[in-house]
């Protein structure tokens, strides 16, 4: 093999070494960057502002990053081995993080108990705090690519290509490690053990990159010491040939001399000549023997003085290669900068409208996000390496620059049609695809077909900018640095006025037509910033891209196409539960068709409507929606939010501070003030569901107006994280533990913030659905409470949601209390809502005494920040599958005693006995077989009735199929058998007698369902 294709064969390897190197950068970098923002969220919160605050910081690290080493970079002599080291101080500082994070806790919550700063000063510490964590390592994440970029390219003619391809391949990396992160990693392991992975990645590259360099600089230091030895000997050749010319030449001009004497003279002087000059060319021979061997640092660096002036006079004496653009006019420089960071904004701006309106079809979970996001920069990988093989051979890089910016714009309008079929395409695959475990592939398809438009054109443009900011390969790694830092900001600037200024100002839609409007301006002065193009040729791509945006603004989406969008999660609930979605005739497509769109604002952070599912105004027509999951009605979800607030009150009368995590429809806070609570504060994160919830005002008598109402808008977590005040009741509204930031409402680590806001006896109430959380997912819930608190008490609000109350006190209901609170008619209005109208009622709706919660949670994982199990297990499954009746067998094995929670004073026992057993009849119309067998148990305990044994044999005779009744049933006749002779069972009163008639009605009505 000669010299020069081992040279070629040697830096091809090295190339692909590079590549799949900065791959596994780009994973583990988008690692990083996932499991950074959840730690930093769970701090600062889920609001706009406080994600804003960490993406800028993580963004602002990688444009900082970029630009210094961009400078500096073209003036080091080992860019790669500089690259290695990079890579090892990331993955140290990654292990650090951790620890620092429990200072930024500390520190967070003593500033902010110091100063009490405002809402300005307050979002400063954020910022500062998210940058002593994050800034470092970002910075060193952006030098990357501007060092590697010097390292890679030495010909002008292919820096399209080359830096093009590793921009690419690291983003492929980041697609790779936003699915690995959140579809394996994450669930599977955890916050904490994801870090090592991505740590240990850094780790590995440091000593590939350093065993990599040593090898590179031993080979180099051998082909420099062939070089001087070759050198040498070349030298010592032409001193021989040298002396042997001079040699000859002597001879010929003492040939001519005709003076014998005069000849012999010479001829005798020519041999002492010839003599010496053989002793001069074997020194010269030693000497370039020894030379390389004695001195070989001084060789090399003769040897690299003189390969460098012969590189500088190459690069003087050769032309401009075939390809290369001498972008050497500065305003071209610095407009193609501005296209590069306004294209920067417009991305962000797309992404973060894309991801609101996918979340309205896809749902809100973190695989939903994962999928997004691993979709978007797909895209863009693709439309980058595509670019990058042929962007050196473009002659009018501007052209095409501004060309491909048109059609990023066309991209967007054809995402937004697409965006209309969207919800039939996602009935049709999960039709073909009912399992659960396509639903990620489907989510993906769904997010490929709407983006893959948009996201290819804007993977093609930073190759290209590259292209039109480079005249000069001594100075590669500075342009690099300048284009990937001014595409950052523009980034970072993109989000924040997307959520702070454009979608709460226009509406996502809007907002998407806004960017796509300046994206087309931008590409337009780019194509004419190609003064060598023809005229036609520029006008062409403008007057195409305008007719696109005009035809489509024309003819824009619909209130019905926004609907449908709205709809499109209970769609596949409906399909789930057996409904016929297709059918133009089926009762649920008649449903909907009904449905009228009564509010819909797209707030900072969550798309908020308001449906009505049918014509008139009667119960059951509203619900509200985020993100398109339903949140609050005044049908199905009231019996919740009425007993949220109702539960704690009447379990801790005297109760006088409360606190609501989630405004929801505004019940739960109205139903709080019909209690005397002195003052509740309400904390929302998204401003737009308080003006959404005016659509309930008919029931809650408009909470924002009460003066003992104060509304905090900011993440719950974060808002019990700062505050130092202490509540008697706090109650956690948001129900859907799948969806992003909720599911941080039901780990162990808030539990334990929430204790700590709590006064001593102060309780808790939360809200934890049934329906869609499978029992292994409810027992993870009961064991972080468990581990948190000494009491925990699970009370049923209807067949399908529980209202858990936590306290450090015992949880224990007073008879007569319950009695009193009876007697106030703004309650017992309230609470008729939820089909409660007695203080049996609300006894019969204990589910899982504190003994009960204990022992079913005993050996179960508790939910964590750590890995939260709700999160990712619930994400796959919640439309899929329903766990219901799981959810009521885990409840009935776990329920316990629940009389024994019940004081009743000084009320004889035949007096506890008959209230027992119409507690028992309460539950039996309620549906919960169970607690009314246990009920029904404790009131023969006290005192032999014919309620009780009534009702012992009704749930035994129509439940001949459950063996524990059975067993049950035998267990209730020795007791019986055990009473005193003599004594004599309670007799029936009027009322009992009713409940016990309705009791029978119901058993016979329900027996086939039970049966089943």
């Amino acid at each position: 093999m000669s010299a020069l294709s081992e040279s070629k064969s040697f830096h091809r390897e090295m190339f692909l070494l590079v590549l799949a190197l900065f791959f596994a950068s780009g994973f583990s970098s988008l690692i990083y960057q996932v499991v950074w923002t959840r730690h930093l969220v769970l701090i600062f919160g889920s609001t706009t502002l406080a994600t804003s605050t960490v993406l800028a910081v993580f963004m602002g690290g990688l444009a900082l990053g970029s630009y210094f080493a961009g400078r500096v970079a073209d003036k080091i002599e080992r860019p790669f081995l500089w690259y290695g080291i990079l890579e090892g101080i990331i993955g140290a500082w990654a292990l650090a993080v951790p620890f620092l994070l429990d200072i930024s806790i500390s520190s967070y919550r003593v500033i902010w108990e110091l100063t009490h700063f405002d809402f300005f000063s307050f979002s400063l510490l954020r910022l500062a705090l998210a940058a002593v964590i994050l800034l470092l390592p970002t910075t060193l994440m952006g030098a990357t690519l501007p060092l590697l970029s010097k390292f890679v390219t030495d010909n002008l003619s292919t820096v399209g290509d080359r830096v093009g391809t590793v921009y690419a391949i690291n983003t492929l990396g980041a697609v790779c490690g936003a699915a690995q992160s959140g579809l394996i990693l994450l669930p599977g392991i955890g916050l904490s053990n994801t870090t090592l992975v991505a740590a240990g990645v850094n780790f590995v590259l440091c000593f590939i990159v350093l065993y990599v360099s040593l090898n590179i600089e031993r080979r180099e230091r051998i082909k420099l010491q062939k070089a001087a030895l070759e050198n040498a000997k070349e030298k010592a050749e032409k001193e021989q040939a040298k002396a042997t010319e001079n040699f000859r030449s002597s001879e010929d001009s003492e040939g001519r001399n005709t003076d014998s004497e005069a000849t012999g003279a010479e001829t005798s002087k020519s041999k002492k000549k010839k003599k010496k000059g053989k002793h001069k060319i074997a020194a010269a021979a030693s000497a370039a023997e020894v030379e390389p061997e004695t001195a070989p640092e001084e060789t090399t660096e003769k040897v690299q003085t003189v390969a460098a002036s012969t590189a500088e006079h190459n690069e003087q004496q050769v032309a401009t290669p075939p390809g290369a653009v001498a972008a050497k006019v500065p305003s071209q420089v610095y407009l193609a900068l501005a296209a590069i960071a306004i294209s920067g904004a417009a991305a962000m701006i797309y992404e973060v409208c894309w991801t609101r309106t996918l979340s309205l079809v896809i749902g809100g979970s973190t695989y939903a996000f994962t999928v997004m996001l691993s979709t978007f920069l797909s895209g863009i990988f693709l439309g980058s390496i595509f670019c990058a093989k042929v962007v050196d051979k473009f002659k009018q890089p501007f052209l095409a620059f501004g060309a491909i910016q048109i059609y990023v714009g066309i991209g967007c309008i054809v995402s937004i049609v697409l965006c209309r079929q969207l919800p039939m395409w996602n009935l049709q695959l999960n039709a073909l695809f009912p399992n659960a475990a396509f639903s990620v592939w489907i989510r993906f398809l769904l997010a490929e077909a709407i983006l893959l438009p948009l996201t290819l054109f804007l993977g093609a443009l930073f190759p290209i900018v590259i292209k039109c900011t480079t005249s000069d390969i001594k100075h590669i790694a500075s342009s690099v640095g300048t284009v990937y830092s001014a595409n950052t900001m523009g980034a970072i600037i993109g989000s924040v006025i997307a959520g702070f200024v454009l979608i709460p100002q226009f509406g996502v839609e809007k907002t998407l037509l806004i960017a796509t409007a300046v994206t087309m301006v931008m590409g337009t002065i780019m194509v004419f910033a190609q003064n060598d193009a023809k005229l036609s040729h520029k006008m062409t791509y403008v007057i195409f891209g305008a007719l696109i945006f005009i035809g489509f603004i024309t003819n824009p989406n619909s209130a019905e196409d926004k609907k449908q969008l709205l709809v499109a999660q209970s769609a596949r609930r409906a399909m789930r539960d057996g409904y016929d979605v297709f059918k133009k005739d089926s009762p649920w497509r008649a449903s909907i068709d009904r449905t009228k769109l009564v509010f819909y604002k797209d707030g900072p952070c969550s798309n908020v409507a308001v449906l009505r599912f049918a014509d008139g105004d009667k119960v059951g027509n509203y619900s509200l929606l985020t993100n398109g999951c339903v949140d609050a009605s005044d049908g199905a979800d009231m019996s919740q939010q009425v007993l949220l607030a109702s539960y704690p009150m009447l379990f801790r009368p005297n109760a006088r501070r409360a606190c609501v995590i989630g405004w929801g429809s505004g019940v739960t806070i109205s139903e709080l003030l019909n209690f005397p609570i002195t003052s509740v504060t309400a904390v929302e994160l998204e401003p737009a569901v308080i003006e959404a919830a005016k659509v309930f005002n008919k029931y809650t008598n408009e909470p924002e107006k009460n003066p003992r109402v104060k509304v905090e808008i900011n993440d719950g977590r974060n808002f019990l994280l700062a505050t130092t005040q202490k509540y008697d009741i706090i109650v956690s509204e948001p129900s859907n533990p799948w969806q992003v930031g909720v599911c941080n409402l039901f780990t162990q680590e808030y539990f334990k913030t929430v204790k700590d806001r709590l006064t001593p006896d102060g309780v808790l109430s939360l809200w934890l659905q049934l329906a869609e959380v499978s029992p292994d997912s409810v027992k993870s819930v009961l064991a972080a409470l468990d581990r948190n608190f000494d009491y925990c008490l699970a009370l049923c609000s209807d067949s399908t949601n529980l209202v858990v109350l936590a306290s450090q006190t015992p949880i224990r209901a007073d008879y007569k209390a319950l009695q009193e609170v009876f007697e106030n008619p703004y309650i017992v209005r309230a609470l008729d809502k939820a089909q409660i109208t007695s203080p049996e009622a609300v006894l019969s709706r204990m589910a899982m005494t504190p003994s009960g919660v204990t022992y079913c949670a005993k050996e179960a994982k508790p939910n964590t920040d750590d890995l939260n199990i709700l999160e990712y297990r619930i994400g796959r499954t919640y439309e899929a599958m329903t766990f219901a009746h799981a959810n009521g067998v885990m409840l009935s094995e776990n329920m316990g005693t629940p009389s024994g929670y019940t004081d009743w004073g000084n009320l004889p026992k035949d007096k506890i006995a008959a209230i027992m057993a119409r507690v028992a009849i309460e539950a039996t119309k309620f549906g919960d077989l169970t607690a009314a067998y246990s009920w029904a148990r404790s009131s023969l305990e006290k005192n032999p009735n014919d309620v009780a044994k009534r009702i012992i044999y009704w749930i035994t005779e129509e439940d001949k199929k459950r063996t524990n009744f059975a067993r049950m049933r035998g267990e209730i006749e020795a007791l019986e058998s055990s009473k005193k002779e003599g004594q004599k069972a309670a007799p029936l009163e009027k009322s009992d007698q009713k409940l016990e008639t309705e009791a029978i009605q119901k058993l016979s009505t329900d027996k086939e369902s039970r049966g089943k």
